[in-house]
Order: C-alpha cells, then sequence, then structure tokens
C-alpha cells in the first residue's frame, strides 16, 4: 500500500520535472538527408580534395547554387553545406583546413568539410582553382586574379600580368605554377610575384598537377609537361577529346576529360587510353588514400586504385524519381527515362537496366514480385534488380500502381484501371470516370480509393477492385497522391489541397497552410507525411493539423514512403531523402549538423554498429545535456565517441557526465573541454556517438556506457545538479525510489523515459545558478518527506483535501445565506 500511494503521489511530479523551456530539439522529420546513389543535389563536380585522413571534398553546382559534399571513402557522399546562388569551383587544404572558392569571388573554410564559412577575398571575379603549398594559399580565376592567403581567412590580391582566364594551380618543386586560357602559364616561389613562362600554345589550360618532381597540364587535346614549372614540352594524348583533370599518385599521372576519356602515363610522356565506364565529363581528380578519385558531369565519381581499372562508385542519376516502394528488398525506386534504382540499404544506390526509354510512374511489391508501371501502358515486373516487360492492355499512361486482396492494381490516363494476380498477365476493369486517375491505395481489409484530376475521387468495397464509383471531392484541383492510415483516408493535390475521410466516400477539406502542388502522401509511425514542390514537406499526427518541415532542397518532390522507421521522399535529379530514425535534444545549444549511418571504420574487435549518429552542437557554454533517442537498442548496448580514428568508450571520457539509459534514450552531459569533442572552434561539441554491442566472445570496454538499458541505473540529473553529488542522501533516496516504485510499472516507466529524455539540459542549467539549486532543493524537500513517510504524505494530502472541501461548503453556506436576506 506504502509503494502504490507513494507511486500515484509523485507520478506526476516526475512528469512536470522533466518539462524543459531550454532545450533545443533536432527532430525526426525536421533532419532530412540526401541518399541518393549519387552527391546530393550536385549536377556537376568541379574539383575535389582530402584531409590526409579520412575525408574527401568534392565541389561544384546544383540546381539552385553551389554544392559541397563529404565522404569517408568515396562511395557514400552527403551534402552538408549549400552556399547561396554561388558555384563553388575549386577546393584543396592547407593548415587542416578545406578552402573551396567559387562564383562571385565567393571563398569559404572549414576545419572538417562540414561546417563552413564565408570569407573577404576582394574581389567579384569568378575564382575557379585553389592550390596550397610553402604555407600559402594560392586561388586563381577570370581576368587574372590572383590571391594569397597565409591561413584560407584574409586575401591579399597580387599582380597575374595577364588578363587571361587561370583555371588551375599547383604547387611542387618549391613553385607555384598557374595556367589558363590562350595558352597562359606562370610560375610563382612566392605566390606575390608571378612571371610569364612560354607554353608553345595557344589552346586553353584546364588543369595542372605535380607529381614525381614533374608538372602535368592539360587543356584541350594537348597535354603538357616540365620538370621545373619554367621550360615546357607538348605531349601527344592520342585522343581528339579535351583534357580537365590531372592527377598524381602511385608512380602514375591520370587525366580525365570529355566523353568519359582517361589517359594514364608513368612518366607524363607515353599515355595509355583507359576504359572510364561513363561518355560524361571529367572534371576534377585527386589522389589518397592510395585511391584515385575523378568526379565531373551530372555526378560522376569514378575511383581506381592503380589508375588502369576504374569503377563508377556512384552508378547514379540525374533523371527525376517519381515513386519508391514502401516495402520489400531491395528498395527501389523509378523515374523518367525508363529509370530504376535499387537499395539494399537506402544509402547506397545503383542504377538497372529497364529496358524501356518510358518514363516510370508507380512501383509496388507483391511476394517478392516487383511491379512498376509508366507511359504509355508500359508495365514491368522482376525482382528489383532484373526487368522483364508485362503485355499490357492499354496504350493509356499508367500513374499509379498498389496491391491489396493478393493482386496488383494500377490506375492512369482516361480512367484506366487494370488488375492482376502475378504481375504478369493484366486484365481491364471498367471505369467510371474518364479523367486521368494519378494514385491509389488499398486500405488493408477490403476498400480501394483512387483519385486524379478535375478532383476525381473513386472507391472499391469489396469487389476485388473490379467495381467502382465516383465520390465527391469538393474540389476541382488535380489530386496526385493518396494514403490510408490509422482509420483514416488522406488525399493531397494540386494548390497544397489535402482531403480526409475515415471511409472513402464522404470527404473533409483540411488546411495545409501551403499553396504550392503536393504530389505524395504517406502513414508511419503514427505520422502522415506529404510532399511537393519546392522540397515542400508537411507532416500530421491527426490528418487535420499540418506542420511544415525543412527538407533542405528547393527541388520537387515526387513520392514519399516510410520503411525501417524513416520516411523516404524521392524527386527530381535522381533525388532520394531519408528522414532521420533517431531523436536528438540538446540543452542552451543548437543541433546545426546532423546525419546518421550504419557503417564506419576501425570498431573495436567482436563490436557490431548497429548505428552512428554524427552532429555538432554549437552555441554551447562550458557543457551541454544531449538526449538522444533510438528506435531500438541491441542487447547490452555500448557507446563510442569517435575522435579521428580513435575509439573511447563513452563513460571512459573527460568530461561526461550524468550517464543514462532509460527505455531507449540515452542521455548524458558532455564538457567542451572532453577529450572526445574534437571540435576547434569554442563552444562547439562534435560527434560521432556509435551505438552497438560486443558478441559474447568479443571484448568489451564501454559497459553499456556506464549505464544500464533499463534498468534505471542512469543519474537523477535535477537532483544531482540541486544537491551537487550523486552520492548525495537525498539523491540516493530519489534514485531508490524511482528503481523500486516507478520502473516495475508501465506508467512509471514511460514517466521516467519523458524525464531522463529531458531533465539532462533542464539539470545542466539548474546546476550553473545557485539560487535555482536551492529552489530546486526547497521544491523537492516535500518530495523526499513524502518518501521517506508515504502515511504522513497521504495524510497532509488528505488534510488539503478536507480543508478544499470545508472551504468551498462555507462559501456556499454563506452564498445560501446572502441569497435568503436579499430574498
Amino acid at each position: 500500500m506504502k509503494r502504490r500511494i507513494r507511486n500515484l503521489f509523485f507520478l506526476s511530479l516526475l512528469c512536470l520535472a522533466a518539462i524543459d523551456p531550454f532545450a533545443a530539439h533536432a527532430g525526426r522529420l525536421d533532419t532530412w538527408k540526401w541518399r541518393s546513389t549519387v552527391p546530393a543535389g550536385s549536377n556537376y563536380l568541379f574539383s575535389i580534395a582530402h584531409d590526409g585522413i579520412a575525408t574527401f571534398v568534392t565541389v561544384g553546382n546544383n540546381d539552385s547554387g553551389g554544392a559541397i559534399l563529404t565522404s569517408p571513402e568515396a562511395n557514400t557522399w552527403t551534402a552538408w553545406s549549400w552556399w547561396s546562388l554561388y558555384l563553388v569551383f575549386g577546393v584543396a587544404l592547407g593548415k587542416a583546413t578545406f578552402v573551396a572558392v567559387g562564383s562571385n569571388g565567393v571563398i569559404l573554410t572549414s576545419p572538417d568539410g562540414i561546417t563552413w564559412t564565408g570569407r573577404t577575398s576582394g574581389t567579384t571575379e569568378h575564382i575557379r582553382a585553389v592550390a596550397y603549398g610553402n604555407a600559402t594559399f594560392v586561388a586563381v580565376g577570370e581576368n587574372g586574379v590572383i590571391l594569397t592567403s597565409p591561413d584560407g581567412i584574409a586575401w591579399t590580391t597580387r599582380v597575374a600580368g595577364t588578363t587571361y582566364k587561370l583555371s588551375g594551380v599547383a604547387y611542387g618543386n618549391a613553385l607555384f605554377v598557374a595556367v589558363g586560357d590562350g595558352g597562359t602559364i606562370l610560375s610563382s616561389a612566392d605566390g606575390v610575384a608571378w612571371t610569364l613562362r612560354a607554353s608553345g600554345i595557344t589552346q586553353p589550360l584546364l588543369g595542372i598537377t605535380n607529381g614525381n618532381n614533374t608538372f602535368v597540364a592539360v587543356g584541350g587535346s594537348l597535354i603538357l609537361s616540365s620538370a621545373d614549372g619554367l621550360a615546357w614540352t607538348t605531349r601527344v594524348s592520342g585522343s581528339p577529346q579535351y583534357f580537365c583533370a590531372i592527377a598524381y599518385g602511385n608512380g602514375v599521372f591520370a587525366a580525365g576529360g570529355s566523353a568519359g576519356t582517361l589517359l594514364t602515363s608513368p612518366d607524363a610522356v607515353t599515355w595509355t587510353t583507359r576504359a572510364s565506364g561513363t561518355g560524361r565529363v571529367l572534371q576534377g581528380a585527386t589522389f589518397a588514400n592510395a585511391t584515385f578519385v575523378m568526379v565531373g558531369e551530372s555526378r560522376t565519381i569514378l575511383t581506381s586504385t592503380t589508375g588502369t581499372t576504374w569503377a563508377v562508385k556512384t552508378s547514379g542519376t540525374a533523371a527525376n524519381l517519381s515513386a519508391i516502394t514502401t516495402g520489400g528488398t531491395p528498395l527501389v525506386g523509378v523515374g523518367n527515362s525508363g529509370t530504376i534504382m535499387a537499395s539494399a540499404d537506402s544509402v547506397s544506390w545503383t542504377e538497372r537496366v529497364s529496358g524501356t526509354p518510358a518514363n516510370l510512374y508507380g512501383v509496388a511489391v507483391l511476394n517478392k514480385t516487383f511491379v512498376t508501371v509508366g507511359g504509355t501502358g508500359v508495365i514491368l515486373y522482376g525482382d528489383g534488380y532484373a526487368w522483364a516487360p508485362a503485355l499490357s492492355p492499354t496504350s493509356n499512361d499508367l500513374f499509379a500502381v498498389t496491391v491489396g486482396n493478393g493482386n496488383f492494381v494500377t490506375v492512369g490516363n482516361a480512367g484506366a484501371i487494370l488488375l492482376s494476380p502475378n504481375g504478369i498477365v493484366w486484365a481491364a476493369y471498367a471505369s467510371p470516370t474518364a479523367n486521368a486517375l494519378r494514385a491509389i491505395v488499398f486500405n488493408g481489409t477490403a476498400a480501394y480509393v483512387a483519385v486524379g484530376a478535375a478532383g476525381t475521387i473513386i472507391s472499391s468495397s469489396n469487389t476485388g477492385g473490379t467495381i467502382w464509383t465516383v465520390r465527391a471531392s469538393g474540389t476541382a484541383a488535380t489530386l496526385s497522391g493518396v494514403t490510408f492510415g490509422n482509420g483514416i483516408y488522406v488525399a493531397v493535390g494540386d494548390g497544397g489541397v489535402i482531403l480526409t475521410s475515415p471511409d472513402g466516400v464522404t470527404w473533409t477539406a483540411r488546411v495545409s497552410g501551403t499553396a504550392v502542388n503536393l504530389s505524395g502522401v504517406t502513414y508511419g509511425d503514427s505520422t502522415y507525411v506529404a510532399v511537393g514542390n519546392a522540397g515542400t514537406i508537411l507532416t500530421s499526427t491527426d490528418a487535420v493539423t499540418w506542420t511544415a518541415r525543412t527538407s533542405g532542397t528547393t527541388n520537387h518532390l515526387s513520392g514519399v514512403a516510410f520503411l525501417n522507421n524513416a520516411f523516404l521522399a524521392v524527386g527530381a535529379s535522381g533525388m532520394v531523402l531519408q528522414s532521420a530514425s533517431v531523436d536528438v535534444t540538446s540543452g542552451n545549444s543548437t543541433i546545426s549538423v546532423y546525419d546518421e549511418a550504419n557503417t564506419i571504420t576501425g570498431a573495436p574487435s567482436g563490436y557490431t554498429v548497429a548505428k552512428v549518429i554524427s552532429f555538432t552542437a554549437t552555441g554551447v557554454g562550458a557543457s551541454a545535456g544531449f538526449s538522444i533517442t533510438f528506435p531500438s537498442l541491441p542487447a547490452n548496448p555500448t557507446f563510442y565517441k569517435v575522435v579521428g580514428s580513435t575509439w573511447i568508450p563513452l563513460n571512459q571520457c573527460t568530461g561526461v557526465t550524468n550517464i543514462g539509459i532509460i527505455g531507449t534514450t540515452l542521455s548524458y552531459t558532455m564538457a567542451v573541454t572532453s577529450n572526445c569533442n574534437s571540435a576547434s572552434t569554442p563552444g562547439t561539441i562534435v560527434d560521432p556517438l556509435v551505438l552497438g554491442s560486443f558478441s559474447s566472445s568479443g571484448g568489451g570496454g564501454g559497459g553499456a556506457a556506464g549505464g544500464s538499458s533499463g534498468s534505471g541505473s542512469g543519474s537523477c540529473f535535477v537532483a544531482t545538479a540541486a544537491y551537487g553529488s550523486y552520492l548525495d542522501p537525498h539523491v540516493a533516496l530519489l534514485r531508490d525510489f524511482r528503481d523500486n516504485c516507478l520502473l516495475p510499472h508501465r506508467l512509471g516507466q514511460a514517466a521516467v523515459s519523458l524525464y531522463y529524455r529531458f531533465s539532462p539540459p533542464l539539470a545542466e542549467y539548474i546546476r550553473g545558478h545557485e539560487t535555482l539549486r536551492t529552489l530546486t532543493r526547497w521544491t523537492l524537500t516535500p518530495v523526499v518527506y513524502g518518501i521517506r513517510h508515504p502515511a504522513y504524505a497521504l495524510g497532509a494530502v488528505l488534510l488539503l483535501l478536507l480543508l478544499g472541501l470545508s472551504l468551498v461548503w462555507g462559501v456556499r453556506q454563506r452564498r445560501h445565506r446572502i441569497g435568503e436576506s436579499q430574498g
């Protein structure tokens, strides 16, 4: 009885204590990352560099401006920064700093390739290339502009002696050499004083490198070499194509250019053509981590360890993607010009052969058979990787396909409705409309709903999709998406139209808060998500009230699906966006960068990585509290911080305190001075944090990050902050109450989980203010007393209740007597 009294009495107090007005939240649905097979959002990649440790950085442009992307191994790329409307042409590394240059005099610097800062260049000319050497950065560009800087921050204009556009610069043999239009070659020992050198050609030179004490410049169909950067010799390339990219490594020069042309040479004299596997222009090149990497047009990225054999690492597409599967393996996205993309993990994507030039608009899977539909009645079936054409009974464009009652059902132009039990043999059924049908959904039991042009809505119940009825929508807008979840149908369309229905028959208009066209909608994790033009993403938990989310793109989004604890959206330029599956909350700081992955190199022996969370917290004081909620935890979870290539168990990091795990939420506080914080900028904390577990025969070393996965052995954050010590008797009493009275019950577990999710940042704030510590101790005093003496606490509550009732009774009696006297 005592325990039950205490549970009920203090449960609400714990819930109230968990409310944190200072928390900054990196919500799952405000955190979307490019998961394309290609570098996110870039249409053209111009240059690439490496930090000498673990990060490639490539720069270029996209539909709306510049693109900067990073990769640990040149396979999987992530967009970390867009820089306004300016293109980014070149990037180099020096003094542990990346420097990127671009149009209109743009210069950016970054310590990690992730967080970028704009610098004043002193010019509005396009800056085409940058190099580092002799403790100096040198940038070159249009109209002979040359700039130098000792740190990438402060820049000085130098006299070039030419007005030709300069497109490349390199350092070697204690000399800077710049090249450009008109066969221009300039050299300088210090980057300050420049001398014009004779090239013997008038064709533009676009790139230059130094290797094995030899400079090599490329441009047009020519290749030039020089032992000293002063005297130059033209070499025979053997190719009519023009060359833009040149790099040296592993005893080999590698040159890339138009039509995917690739040449290699051991001495810069004799050149051999290599198969590149692409027909796209190769624009930039580097050699790092024992690997050549070339980048170029339409997001092309090639790699090679020898220069002889090359692999197209991204196998990407710039085609617009229209739809993505909601289940099955692999994931499949389809789009324009017969594009089919497949992925086993939603991160790495490969293009598959469709055998059709038709645009593909819809895709679905049933019993391991995939079906995609598209223009002119095209229907393909397969296993997600290999595809074959099915015999279609229509030549109308087919826009969507779904699965229900053991059948595929597809809809399209002129009200077309087709059914198939296997995706191979199809039959057409009568439609009640001649309007184009753009989307279709099955409710999981017996009913289909299809939507389309001019506000068309039709439904079919208990007929297997063979008999359909027109329903009133109340709108003339084209409806392009429909879903079903939690007993509600949701349809979306042009002009931000959103309609809902409990039965597919009666529809109600909802306020979306946007006027842009919406193209797709889905349901998952108790949330509806709609996508559309200009990168629009809207979410709702009830289909009535909708919230705009940050997508990080202005590209058109065509379709959305939910699987593996995350939403996937597809759209223009081969884009795939994935929402976060992890929720991050931080007190008195801002989560400015966030990403998650499932792999990372260098893990301890026997340790299996489950999730890698990378985020940057800015605006931190002495420390910040973090709460990270995972979709699930492995048995005996162990957390590591990774600094460079060093793995440190979270509970062995200096300056990391208040570690606790409740449910699937990890909470901890980290000081900016911690040895596990790799940030070089004051007031900043940088992860990654790795979640995983050791096999029974493997090692160990982190434990469960200093706590257990649900035993409640984590800290009582607020109480510890108020009383000053984890060992204080008051804290111990509260901790015992939590472990023995709350955690054994479901409601108590929910309250404690909420507390551990939001209390660390509040505790951190209280810890730094003595007045708040005192007030918190006063507030907790009756709680502590009630835990120690539950009978007295209950008596006090009953006494207060009786006093309250007596007061109410007295007031009512007085009003009654006054009423009688006035009557």
